[in-house]
């Protein structure tokens, strides 16, 4: 045990005082006659007694009272084996995009690297660290003593990775105990507990952890939410129509905010907009892209003094029209009225027994129109068409036989299925609106509960695959069949008024239309995400290829590894900022990509003490600070976890003293 103000200690000198007046009595004796003294001898010798022990129980009452009190001045401190001086010491800070926002003292960031800074100059030399930021790095595996911090504090950038507080306890716990330290080291996290980036704050381990809560001055923020396009297919030399979604973040609105849209560096529209608080409001641009070429766009905002936000970057590509083939004996079909007029899509319709397989080997995106009129070799192209990653779509015709309609689904799926024995006696289905989580229908639906009036449907083969369309009943309406190679798909009724109106629903035209856009990969992303942690290129690749990640100033080379016959890069371990970027192979570019901060980064809106608090509750090894004042939050960060304090009983102690010499005094005759 040591003393944080020692010099007080030669006030224990005064002890000597109530010593030497209980040894000498300064009074002058008094007196007292008494007559018959004889009788009394025996009661004043008890009185003596009684009195001695009062004396010495005052004088240690006295002399106590005063070593205490000392002590209390001197602020006795006992050193825990179990706190960070002379063991360990994690220290995590934020260094994403939002800490760059303004609090009392200047931008969070710089707070939260002064105050790390601050508290290693507070704690003994031999302390030591391990340190980590939001990228992860693998130079932060290692123990560090304190010179090593603070030169680590200096080289800080900020990141564009966005981590939650629970990611980021479990990784400095994986990194502690990599280097054999799991029990008794203290976690401290510096960060601005945004609500949007902090939703698993009950996934936190109940280790011991000082969340250090660094807020900021405000919340208000205007940031652009997504674009996208109203049609997928972006066609050479075409308008195509652009929509923007704007948001704030805050209390407060903003009127005439000015948006540009940019392609290729040069300004395509312009608009002004107003947004209420805590809303968002779209705006729509015409864009015209060039065949051959993908043109760099980004929208761009003017909003102060949050600026990391204020551009949002995404790739335009032009593609070619989609080659599709129809095959059917029905010169209405209903895939002809959804394929026919878009300039997306090259049609190319035939009969069973007029088909031209020369055009056929070309194809990209196949529909056959009753299955039980396919042969043995329209069967085998389709087949070669899915080795090549093609889409194929199936269906009975109106006039089909269940043992050839059998025998050709066997064909092309290599699976049996059963046919209804009685079609025509079949009532009526309803299909059911689709499962909002179905990957198939990403980003198109947003309920299940839209008031919609819904198609009917009988079911006549009764496929058992994954399900894109159901009906009330359970019934596949519309499945997608397992395949290593394209998509193969199956409308489970045929496509006339007798059995069903589904084909000139929209839900028809949702899952051609969908179905074509993920045909040949035709749905690349307009943008990806700084936390993306992987990307497909192409086609299997050259172990021996270079695949580089190039800007302005930046040259990565990601992992790879291949899946279904693609090569995907590793984004993992990369930190990747808002921009452009191209993608080389064996230095030629192959494609062009966009990378924006998540917008979870740009929700200002922030745990307060009390709610962070509230939040971890139930994990009593978990400790919430407000970070005030960077002195202020260093002591009672030692306060609490280098040293345990111990004059705050010293002062109770004193004044119990004081309280028993008082109540001798006056009550023990």
């Amino acid at each position: 045990m040591n003393f944080a103000q020692p010099w007080f200690l030669f006030g224990l000198f005064a002890l000597a005082v109530p010593i030497i007046v209980h040894l000498f009595n300064f009074r002058k004796p008094k007196t007292v006659y008494f007559t018959k003294v004889q009788l009394l001898k025996e009661s004043v010798i008890e009185v003596n007694k009684t009195q001695k022990l009062k004396h010495y129980l005052v004088l240690a009452s006295r002399i106590l009272f005063l070593l205490f009190l000392i002590f209390a001045f001197a602020q006795p401190v006992f050193k825990n084996n179990k706190s960070a001086e002379g063991n360990i010491l994690g220290i995590y800070i934020d260094n994403s995009q939002s800490m760059l926002a303004g609090s009392k003292s200047g931008d969070v960031l710089t707070s939260a690297i002064d105050m790390a800074s601050a508290l290693a100059n507070n704690l003994s030399n031999d302390t030591k660290y391990v340190f980590i930021d939001n990228d992860f790095e693998s130079k932060d595996i290692n123990i560090i003593n304190r010179e090593q911090l603070k030169d680590r504090l200096t080289e800080i950038n900020v990141s564009a990775k966005t981590r939650s507080i629970a990611q980021v306890q479990k990784k400095l716990k994986s990194n502690l105990e990599r280097l054999g330290y799991s029990h008794g080291s203290n976690l401290f996290l510096l960060s601005d507990f945004q609500k949007s980036v902090n939703k698993d704050l009950d996934q936190l381990l109940n280790e011991k952890t000082t969340l250090v809560n660094l807020s900021t001055a405000g919340k208000l923020n205007i940031f652009i939410d997504t674009v996208f396009l109203e049609n997928p297919f972006v066609m050479p030399d075409e308008n195509t129509i652009l929509k923007v979604s704007v948001s704030c973040s805050g209390d407060e609105g903003i009127e005439n905010l000015p948006v540009k849209l940019m392609v290729d560096d040069i300004v395509s529209g312009t608009a002004n907009i107003n947004i209420a608080a805590n809303q968002n409001t779209s705006i729509e641009f015409n864009v015209r892209i060039k065949a051959n070429k993908a043109s760099l766009c980004k929208i761009v905002i003017d909003d102060n003094p949050v600026v990391f936000d204020n551009e949002y970057f995404f790739v335009l590509q032009a593609i070619d029209p989609l080659k599709v083939t129809i095959i059917s004996n029905n010169q209405n079909n209903a895939y002809t009225s959804v394929f026919g007029n878009d300039t997306s899509f090259k049609l190319d319709n035939y009969s069973f027994n007029a088909i031209n397989y020369g055009k056929l080997k070309e194809t990209q995106f196949l529909v056959i129109d009753g299955i039980e009129n396919a042969d043995n070799v329209l069967i085998g192209y389709a087949t070669e068409l899915l080795k090549r990653k093609g889409t194929v779509i199936f269906n009975p015709g109106k006039g089909f036989n269940k043992t050839q309609l059998q025998d050709n689904i066997l064909q092309l799926t290599g699976q049996s299925i059963a046919t209804a024995k009685d079609t025509l006696g079949l009532g009526l289905e309803t299909v059911q609106m689709p499962e909002t989580n179905n990957p198939f229908f990403k980003n198109i639906y947003k309920s299940n509960k839209d008031n919609v009036q819904l198609p009917k449907a009988k079911i006549i083969t009764n496929a058992n695959q994954s399900t894109i369309y159901k009906s009330n009943l359970g019934k596949q309406v519309v499945s997608k069949w397992k395949t290593n190679q394209g998509a193969l798909y199956s409308v489970n009724t045929v496509l006339d008024n007798q059995f069903t109106d589904f084909h000139s629903h929209p839900f028809f035209v949702t899952f051609v239309i969908k179905a074509a856009l993920l045909s040949n990969n035709a749905e690349d992303a307009l943008a990806y995400s700084t936390n993306t942690k992987s990307l497909k290129i192409k086609d299997k690749t050259n172990p021996n290829d270079n695949i580089k990640i190039r800007a302005t100033g930046t040259e990565i080379i990601p992992g790879l590894y291949t899946q279904n016959n693609e090569t995907i890069l590793d984004l993992s371990n990369t930190s990747l900022k808002s921009g452009f970027y191209t993608i080389e192979q064996n230095n030629k570019p192959i494609k062009q990509i966009a990378i924006n901060h998540l917008k979870a980064e740009s929700q200002l809106e922030s745990w307060d003490k009390a709610n962070l608090q509230k939040q971890v509750a139930n994990k009593k090894a978990i400790s919430v600070l407000a970070g005030g004042g960077i002195n202020d939050t260093v002591k009672e960060i030692k306060g609490n976890y280098n040293s345990n304090y111990l004059w705050k009983y010293c002062l109770i102690l004193a004044l119990v003293f004081l309280a028993a010499e008082i109540l001798l005094i006056r009550f023990l005759k």
